[in-house]
């Protein structure tokens, strides 16, 4: 039996740098809960 799948490699990542962006909107209507 032949195994196909992609050698597993161990997980790392880099931790995700978090940026705060002012887009100067405003929200004046929201959608139904029940939509």
């Amino acid at each position: 039996m032949i195994d196909n799948r992609p050698q597993e490699l161990p997980m790392s990542w880099t931790t995700p740098e978090v940026k705060e962006i002012c887009v100067g909107m405003e929200i004046n209507d929201y959608m139904p809960a029940e939509f």
